[in-house]
């Protein structure tokens, strides 16, 4: 038997597949992913820590080479943020900026750029320190990002000047958006010396940089109204506050201050219906008089209608906040153009005139101006003052620089209503006219005239000459000359004069300027040299001749800091009716006086009055006083004429000062021919000017009164009999008394008069309607 196995053999078995490799590239990824997760929060977390915002602020002051410095930054990077002060300095000023608001969200980057909400800043000082550089045009005014600022806001800004003047700016509010095409400003507006700056501009990012706008200057009316709104008033619903527990009503006043301002009101009531009444009926005849002023205090009959004089009064009333009687002066600038070359076109609206030019300018040239044609119609001063003269003035200036630097142009000015002096309330001018020529170096005004109408006229004329165009001034002169100049045609109250003679200004390297006068006639001279360096003016001498007599003037006064100045006269053998019709006299005074303007002005007065003569008697005296905006104090005065003198002492303008006077008239025929006998009376004034008061007593002695007689065409008529009235508003009854002492109270009654010696010593009989404010008397035997 066969042992051996001839099958095949089994195959082998195949190997085992090979194991996959672990997953670790999602591991990986997570924890890479959790790391940049990490890192980005930690990086949020780090920069919205106050502490990076500051070193942030510190690395740019830091880069800006010192030109920089901010302190006081708070807040963070992602919302609001606060920097107390910002400066920047640069080698022609120095920019300081204080309280800075700042509200942006960084998330609005990639749909609108940088958006600020809101920047607002509290005060902004912009201190000129040195000469500034001529400005060049950019190359490029598009920013790197898109900008929006809604909400832009600067309380105050102040310009200072490298000689310290001084100019405020407030309430400036603005939007502006900014991107590679253009740059927009919008409701741009501010509040300044002269009115409200509302502007709107649109200006291209590239050469030439095309821009249109419209700025308007608005006149502001002072007037007290109820505080505006806040700007989400409109939106927030109001709640009516809890009506706070009733109070009885003020007991009305009481005591001599009350009592007379009730009688005040009354007497003023019945003196407006009276005088409505007398309107109604009719002018009453001179011999009626009497029994008018009789009937005043009875009530105008009853129409239906309000007494004319009540009506007037209605109709005086101020008009409600925000409507002001008249329309608010405005100019308005509409601009067009590029940065190379652009146009204004003015246009001014004003109830006292209105006007209208043409203003070609290029910013960026070493002379800004191209060429300029202003009108103005219907100019009269009037209308400003109506203490200033009538007039109607048409103005006219017309002036063209041209490339080769040739100036041409014309100044006129024409009055076409009447000229007249004056004291006619007219304007003494017919037509001003001047014209220009040169160059920018050698600038000329040929053929001025200066036409006074029947005055006479000036003519003349300067020039301005400069080193270079972009320099000052190197020197300037202008000068003027008359052959005749009559000033009782300026004045109707002066002589008649024939006055001829010179005045010049000039100017050296604009750093002195001189003033000089020489116009004379024959009685009459005119002197006066004055000089301005470094803004103070100086008067060396200002001195008037009229025959014997002389004024002389001379002073300081500094045009800088506080504006300190002073000043000296001498008066000597000046008599004033040798300039016109005025009291003949021969007046010898000495008088200083000194003072500031700023920041509250104050002066000093001080006077001696020598051996003169006034009113055909002899007048001596002197005194002193301080004043300023709040009261009058260290009054010292002492006036005597003929036998009369008059003292003044104290202080007056402030609650609780006292200005003592005395007035001992032993000749009262010296001060008017009208007047006759004596009278003395002294007493005190008091209560400041918001509520002046004054309490006196005094004496009349064989008082005799020429009046004047409306019922006959003669000039006057003597007194028969010598009495003392006693206008009070009740009474009209005249005591037949040879000797009358008397006291006066303002708001108080007879209680209050503080008589002398001899009104204690009197029997006091009481005046009729002496419980009202007035005059009350005393017989003494």
């Amino acid at each position: 038997m066969d042992t051996h196995d001839t099958s095949p053999p089994a195959p082998p078995s195949p190997p085992a597949p090979p194991s996959r490799p672990p997953r670790r590239w999602l591991r990986r990824t997570l924890i890479g992913g959790g790391v940049v997760v990490a890192l980005l929060a930690g990086g949020v977390w780090l920069l919205g820590r106050e502490s990076t915002l500051q070193q942030i602020v510190a690395q740019i002051a830091r880069s800006s080479g010192g030109s920089i410095t901010v302190t006081g930054a708070t807040g963070s990077l992602y919302g609001r943020m606060h920097i107390v002060r910002i400066v920047y300095r640069s080698p022609e000023s120095v920019l300081t900026i204080e309280d800075v608001d700042i509200n942006w969200s960084p998330l609005q980057y990639f749909s609108e750029g940088v958006a600020i909400s809101e920047l607002h800043a509290a005060r902004a000082v912009q201190q000129s320190i040195g000469p500034s550089k001529p400005p060049e045009m950019p190359v490029s005014l598009a920013p790197p990002f898109r900008l929006r600022l809604s909400d832009a806001r600067l309380d105050r800004l102040s310009l200072i000047s490298a000689d310290g003047t001084r100019n405020e700016v407030s309430a400036v509010r603005l939007q502006l958006y900014g991107d590679s095409q253009r740059w927009q400003l919008k409701d741009a507006s501010a509040l300044t010396r002269i009115g409200r700056l509302d502007a709107s501009a649109e200006i291209a990012t590239t050469r030439p940089f095309a821009l249109t706008g419209t700025a308007t200057l608005s006149q502001i009316f002072h007037a007290a109204s109820a505080p505006a709104p806040s700007p989400s008033a409109a939106t927030t619903p109001r709640v009516a506050p809890a009506a706070p527990p009733r109070r009885p009503p003020p007991a009305p006043p009481t005591g001599p201050a009350a009592d007379a301002s009730r009688a005040a009101q009354r007497y003023a009531a019945r003196a407006a219906d009276s005088h409505a009444s007398t309107a109604q009926q009719g002018a009453v005849p001179p011999a009626a008089g009497r029994r008018a002023r009789g009937s005043a205090s009875q009530p105008a009959p009853a129409t239906g209608k309000p007494s004319t004089a009540r009506a007037e009064a209605q109709s005086a009333k101020p008009r409600a906040a925000g409507t002001p009687s008249v329309q608010p002066a405005r100019l308005t600038a509409i601009m067009s153009g590029n940065l190379e070359q652009m146009t204004a076109r003015l246009t001014g609206t004003s109830p006292n005139a209105d006007g209208d030019g043409v203003m070609v300018l290029a910013p960026f040239d070493p002379v800004i101006l191209r060429s300029a044609s202003l009108r103005a119609k219907g100019v009269d001063p009037s209308r400003f003052d109506p203490a200033w003269p009538q007039a109607s003035l048409d103005m006219a200036v017309d002036a063209t620089i041209a490339k080769d630097q040739k100036i041409s142009g014309s100044l006129a000015i024409a009055n076409s209503g009447k000229p007249g002096p004056l004291d006619q309330q007219l304007l003494p001018l017919k037509t001003v006219s001047a014209k220009l020529g040169g160059t920018l170096t050698v600038a000329t005004i040929n053929d001025t005239l200066i036409d006074l109408g029947a005055a006479g006229k000036f003519t003349g004329g300067g020039n301005i000459k400069r080193v270079a165009i972009d320099s000052g001034v190197e020197t300037a002169s202008f000068r003027l000359h008359t052959d005749r100049l009559d000033l009782h045609e300026v004045h109707g109250s002066a002589n008649k004069t024939a006055i001829a003679g010179d005045i010049s200004v000039d100017s050296n390297k604009g750093q002195l300027h001189t003033l000089r006068a020489a116009l004379a006639e024959k009685n009459l001279r005119l002197d006066a040299h004055a000089t301005l360096q470094d803004l103070l003016l100086t008067v060396t001498q200002a001195r008037l001749q009229a025959k014997q007599g002389s004024v002389t003037l001379a002073g300081q006064a500094s045009l800088k800091e506080d504006k300190a100045f002073k000043a000296n006269a001498v008066v000597s053998h000046f008599d004033p009716s040798a300039l016109g019709a005025y009291p003949a006299a021969d007046l010898n005074i000495d008088a200083q006086a000194s003072g500031k303007l700023v920041p509250d002005w104050n002066a000093a007065l001080a006077f001696k009055i020598k051996p003169s003569r006034a009113m055909n008697q002899a007048l001596s005296g002197e005194g002193k006083l301080q004043a300023d905006a709040r009261h009058l104090s260290g009054i010292n005065v002492n006036l005597a004429i003929g036998p009369n003198t008059a003292t003044a002492r104290g202080a007056f303008g402030l609650p609780g000062e006292q200005l003592a006077w005395q007035f001992d008239g032993r000749q009262l025929s010296a001060l008017d021919s009208r007047l006759q006998g004596i009278l003395t009376a002294s007493g005190t004034a008091t209560g400041g000017y918001a509520a002046p008061r004054t309490t006196f007593y005094g004496r009349i002695a064989r008082a005799r009164v020429r009046a004047v007689n409306h019922d006959r065409p003669r000039t006057g008529r003597t007194a028969r009999t010598r009495r003392a009235h006693c206008p009070c508003p009740q009474g009209r009854r005249q005591a037949r008394w040879r000797h009358v002492n008397f006291c006066h109270v303002t708001g108080g009654g007879p209680g209050d008069c503080k008589g002398g010696p001899r009104a204690r010593r009197s029997s006091r009989r009481r005046a009729v309607g002496a419980e009202r404010p007035g005059w009350h008397g005393t017989r003494t035997a």
